[in-house]
Formats: C-alpha cells, sequence, structure tokens
C-alpha cells in the first residue's frame, strides 16, 4: 500500500480549512493529518504530527505565515511549504518575500468560484499537482557532474536560463553569484503570473546588485542587462536593423505554461547558434527540454541543477532523460561556473 502525504493546513479561516481539507478528501494518497489557525500553532502540529508538507496562508493572527516560515527553516530546511497568495501587486511582494525565505511554492487564492463545489474543484486542480511534485520520494542516484580539467572550447553570447517550482532562491543564488561585470545578456524564463514577475526582477536587483529588467516589447538587448520574462507572456528574439529586440507576444501555450522556456530557448537557438549558453533550474515538468536539444542541435552548451539540490527535478531531470545536457551541477556552482564560460576565452575566432 503506498504511504499517503500528510498535509498540515495552516490558515486563520476555518471555511478555508475546509474547503482544502475536503479537496485532499477526494485523493487516495493524501490525508490531512493536521490543520492550525497561525503560524504559532503550525510549528506545534509539525513538531507532534506526521507532516509531510505544509500549506500556509500569509495574514493570520500572533504569528502570521512569513514569521513561521522564518522560524521554521531555523531548523528545518527540507520541508516543503505551499504558500497561499494573492494575485495583486502587494501579494507578489508579499510571496516572493515568502519563496526567498524558503517557501517552496505558492498558489494564487480564487474569488470567483460560484459554489463550494467549484472552489473545491479549484483548489484541488492548483494544488495537488504542486503536493505530489514536492514530495516524491527523490533516489540519490550517481549523476554526472563537471570535471575540474578545465573549461570547454566555448565563446558565449548570450545565456538562457529556465526555472519554475523553487526558481525564485535558486535564480536569487545563481544572479548573485555571477560576475559583477557581465559582457553578455542574459534571458530568463520563470514560471509565473502577471506583477510576480516584476516583483522577481526588482527582487534580484536589490538582492543581487545585477541590472534585472522585466522584458517588455521592443526592448533592445544589451551586454550586461538581464531580463526576465512577464508573466503570461511569451518572449522571443530577432534581429531588427542591426539590433537584437525582445519580442513579447501571448501565443499559445507550451507545456501548459506561458511564459514557456522552450519558446525562448528555440528562439534564442536560432539567433545565437553555437554561441548559446543554456542553464535550467529546479523546477516541476519538462518545459525547458525540447528548447534545449534545438540549443545543443545549434552547437550550444547546456547546464542543469542536479537532483540533490533542486526543490523538483522534473525540468531538469527531463534534459538530462533527454541526452541534451552537458554538465549537471549543484546550485552553489552553477553561477561561478556559467561565469567561467562566459569569460572564457576559448575559441573565440569559432563565432
Amino acid at each position: 500500500m503506498t504511504r499517503t502525504i500528510g498535509v498540515l493546513i495552516v490558515d486563520d479561516s476555518p471555511s478555508i480549512r475546509s474547503l482544502i481539507r475536503k479537496a485532499m478528501e477526494k485523493e487516495r494518497d493524501l490525508e490531512v493529518v493536521a490543520t492550525a489557525a497561525n503560524g504559532k500553532k503550525a510549528l506545534d502540529r509539525i513538531a507532534n504530527y506526521p507532516v509531510d508538507i505544509v500549506i500556509l496562508d500569509v495574514n493570520m493572527p500572533e504569528m502570521n505565515g512569513i514569521e513561521m516560515l522564518k522560524e521554521l527553516r531555523k531548523t528545518n530546511e527540507e520541508l516543503p511549504v505551499i504558500m497561499f497568495s494573492e494575485l495583486t501587486g502587494k501579494g507578489s511582494k508579499v510571496t516572493m518575500d515568502a519563496l526567498m525565505n524558503g517557501a517552496s511554492d505558492y498558489i494564487t487564492k480564487t474569488t470567483g468560484a460560484n459554489s463550494p463545489v467549484e472552489a473545491i474543484e479549484s483548489f484541488n486542480k492548483a494544488l495537488v499537482p504542486k503536493i505530489r511534485s514536492l514530495c516524491q520520494p527523490r533516489p540519490r542516484r550517481a549523476r554526472k557532474t563537471v570535471s575540474d580539467n578545465g573549461l570547454p572550447k566555448l565563446f558565449v553570447r548570450a545565456l538562457v536560463i529556465a526555472s519554475s517550482t523553487g526558481g525564485p532562491p535558486a535564480l536569487q543564488r545563481v544572479v548573485a553569484d555571477l560576475p559583477d561585470k557581465l559582457n553578455v545578456p542574459i534571458f530568463i524564463v520563470q514560471h509565473m503570473p502577471p506583477m510576480f514577475t516584476a516583483e522577481l526582477a526588482h527582487q534580484l536587483t536589490v538582492k543581487c546588485g545585477k541590472d534585472v529588467r522585466e522584458a517588455k516589447d521592443g526592448d533592445v538587448v544589451k551586454p550586461g542587462v538581464i531580463w526576465v520574462a512577464p508573466g503570461d507572456y511569451h518572449i522571443e528574439l530577432e534581429r531588427l536593423d542591426n539590433k537584437t529586440v525582445i519580442r513579447t507576444h501571448q501565443g499559445p501555450e507550451e507545456n501548459s505554461v506561458r511564459p514557456a522556456a522552450d519558446v525562448l530557448f528555440r528562439s534564442a537557438a536560432g539567433l545565437y547558434g553555437r554561441n548559446l549558453l543554456c542553464a535550467i533550474l529546479t523546477g516541476m515538468g519538462a518545459d525547458g527540454t525540447k528548447g534545449a536539444q534545438v540549443v545543443k542541435a545549434a552547437g550550444g552548451y547546456v547546464v542543469v541543477q542536479d537532483e540533490k539540490t533542486s526543490k523538483v527535478w522534473g525540468m531538469p531531470g527531463a534534459a538530462v532523460r533527454a541526452g541534451c545536457v552537458d554538465d549537471v551541477l549543484p546550485l552553489n556552482r552553477i553561477g561561478g561556473y556559467l561565469g567561467d564560460l562566459i569569460h572564457s576565452k576559448f575559441d573565440k575566432r569559432a563565432s
């Protein structure tokens, strides 16, 4: 018999707790083992119940969600936490603070449900895949890692990065570890809705000391600038009047997401070819794999985050299984390694 996943629901609203409990009751592998009305009670539940994952509200009396998360992470870095968030400017800032302080993922609160049944279905659709992804058994298999025998021969002209679940703190680490003086443009696809990506760009600018911007249609690409794809828009690159320009559009979703890394990767591979560097970080699903295959076919270079340091080894793992990866690295080595590749003096005549 498959072991059930123990869920702790933390929210000061009895109706919300009831809705989530009913959503969980529809799934055989999920069990609500405890509930709590604030962060202080939640910490007590974690100490006394077999909790595998926490569903955590932000605004609560006595100890709010952010305070509880910070306290939890002092002693427990592994327990997955999914935050509730509101799809507003204020909500995006609070959510980003939570992600940067150790939250694993988030869901947005729905306000348009017409009935309790519809609300339960909405919670179920949003929550269940995230819970299962974050609570999957993760055996430690031997994986290819980069050797210390020197850098590959590259002449990097651009870097593209994909991330999803667990992405914001991973991006913070990678961007912070990149050189202060970047001589190439960098493009990021992080799966997030509108407003959240603007806040992500702001937080990365403040915390990492780099020029990070939410991309806008028509932006002229410049070395040293990092662009984040805007929520609900794909980004592509094109040459126009001897300049590289960003194009944003709302074409069909790919891999059930928009923005999609595959869209960016294909576009960048067509523009930069063998001079493109690609990185895939933690995330649920397989977005980025087909794009990475195009990058490799064009002669580019692909680096992914390893299983041990990924919140969810979906996107990186899919690329590894597809055989389109050059190096697999722990998170704490990726930024420095990408920086070394970007500043490599090897093979400049190959451009």
